[in-house]
């Protein structure tokens, strides 16, 4: 903590050198709470000290104390001031109800009375947090010397609370962890408080620094980028952007750290004011979109174009939100915009489809040379006679491998008897006693292939009638006469473009193609 407080105040020094903070922000939350033991002289005394000025009773108290333990582990994503209110509107609702005496007249209509509630919920929370404080002050240490600045140092359990109240802030900024939460030691808090924000840690911070500012604050954070594209965020993305202002974006993709040199790290800074969008927001992304160059100088080069705004965009949010689950394709101009909203979509015409996992490769899966030609089905798309009752291999459509146009001829897959081995085994698997393969009512149907993974989105029109794999996702239009037109539209430049924007990543899901 005193590394921290030393390296804040001399970063502090060099960009301002008149600067005399009075205060850091600066706490180390291991509070250790979770090892006091109930029988605990202080907190016994918290316990009678809460009942006996505001009335809540102590298992109610116990609650808050409860989740004061995972600020070991939470750190600023721990919402004091929502246990806090949690637990008074609890008390408020168990309370009994009083009310005036008033005289009554037998000749007369008995007059309406309000009830009153015999509890005063803004003077309990402040007694509340006044107890709370004082027992912290007790039991959290004190003594980081390098925050000792004007005045008495505060106990760092005291010191928690105050900075996690929520609306103080006129500026929140930070790098948050990238983590997928299924990793934390308390991944149902997160999903439970931040549930737009479950997927990532990073996305429950983009979420908790909204809420540590004020009105009209601002919240900055770098984080990946991932959030701003791809449906395993769109709960997030649509809800930042139809409540809050982005102000700004900085898009710096791979390359930002120099010392990160693989391409496993693409990240981007989101300003966000806590108002309703007004004017054009800007971003700035710092090198082609397209630029895969993995040099020394690559950083060099974002640092350098973020300065002098090479690649510097004005756009509108309210107009991206024509494309579903509202991407941040900021480049996008109005004329393309406009263009995609007067277009139907594929996931309208004909629904890309998942395909068949058969979690045995090495058993169901073959090579077309590795089987007998006479039990092997190759009957052309456009042909139409099926023979699988008398077939025991099938053509089996897997990734594209590069291939595009039309789809090669690289695996085959045992289907004797409609697949009964492999149903057999995925019902083992499932713990199940019967298994249908996901979109069988497409197998053997002509369709169209597309690209899933790969930094270059295309399409292949089945050569053959075939069972699609898990990584040979197909579209299959009611009309024939698209399969053609639809190939074309995959492969064409715009498509690429497109699909590029709505996932800059190198695997393509069905719910992309589906916005195509």
């Amino acid at each position: 903590m005193q590394i921290a407080a030393a390296a804040l105040w001399l970063k502090a020094r060099q960009t301002c050198p008149e600067a005399r903070p009075a205060q850091l922000n600066l706490v180390a939350s291991n509070l250790r709470l979770s090892s006091l033991p109930d029988d605990d002289p202080a907190l016994l005394e918290l316990r009678r000290e809460v009942e006996r000025e505001t009335g809540i009773p102590a298992a109610l108290t116990d609650t808050i104390l409860h989740a004061l333990h995972g600020a070991d582990h939470l750190g600023s994503l721990l919402k004091v001031d929502s246990a806090v209110e949690d637990a008074i509107a609890a008390h408020e609702q168990a309370m009994a109800v009083r009310t005036r005496p008033v005289q009554l007249d037998f000749f007369a209509p008995t007059p309406l009375r309000q009830p009153e509630i015999d509890f005063e919920a803004a003077a309990a929370r402040r007694s509340l947090l006044d107890r709370l404080e004082a027992f912290l002050e007790r039991h959290t240490s004190g003594d980081d010397l390098g925050l000792r600045l004007r005045g008495e140092q505060l106990a760092a359990g005291v010191r928690f609370v105050r900075m996690m109240r929520e609306g103080q802030y006129d500026l929140v900024m930070g790098n948050p962890p990238y983590q997928g939460t299924s990793k934390m030691k308390d991944a149902a808090y997160v999903q439970a408080h931040y549930h737009r924000g479950k997927a990532d840690l990073y996305a429950a911070f983009l979420l908790r620094g909204l809420e540590l500012v004020r009105a009209g604050g601002i919240s900055a954070l770098l984080t990946m980028r991932n959030w701003m594209f791809i449906k395993q965020y769109s709960d997030i993305r649509e809800w930042l952007l139809g409540t809050y202002d982005l102000r700004a974006l900085g898009d710096f993709d791979r390359g930002a750290f120099e010392d990160v040199p693989d391409e496993v790290v693409s990240v981007a800074v989101s300003i966000w004011r806590k108002h309703s969008h007004g004017v054009d927001s800007i971003a700035v992304c710092t090198t082609p979109r397209e630029d895969r160059s993995r040099d020394s100088e690559r950083t060099a080069r974002k640092r350098a174009a973020t300065l002098c705004h090479v690649g510097r965009h004005e756009f509108d949010p309210a107009a991206l939100k024509v494309v579903p689950e509202w991407p941040l394709v900021y480049w996008w101009d109005r004329a393309l915009s406009h263009a995609y909203a007067m277009e139907g979509l594929i996931g309208e015409a004909a629904p890309p489809r998942n395909g068949l996992q058969t979690n045995n490769n090495t058993r169901f899966a073959r090579r077309p040379y590795e089987v007998d030609p006479g039990v092997m089905l190759t009957v052309r798309a456009a042909d139409r006679t099926v023979g699988e009752e008398t077939s025991r291999w099938i053509p089996y459509i897997q990734g594209a491998d590069g291939h595009t146009w039309v789809e090669p001829l690289k695996e085959v897959v045992l289907w004797q008897s409609g697949g009964l081995q492999l149903r057999a085994l995925a019902a083992q698997l499932s713990g199940t006693t019967t298994w249908t393969p996901p979109c069988a009512v497409h197998y053997l149907k002509p369709g169209v292939s597309f690209t899933t993974l790969g930094a270059e989105f295309g399409g292949r029109v089945h050569r053959f009638l075939s069972i699609f794999g898990n990584m040979g996702r197909s579209v299959f239009p009611p009309c024939l006469g698209q399969i053609a037109e639809i190939n074309c539209l995959f492969n064409s430049s715009r498509a690429k473009h497109i699909m590029s924007s709505l996932n800059p990543t190198v695997h393509f899901t069905t719910g992309d193609v589906a916005r195509l």
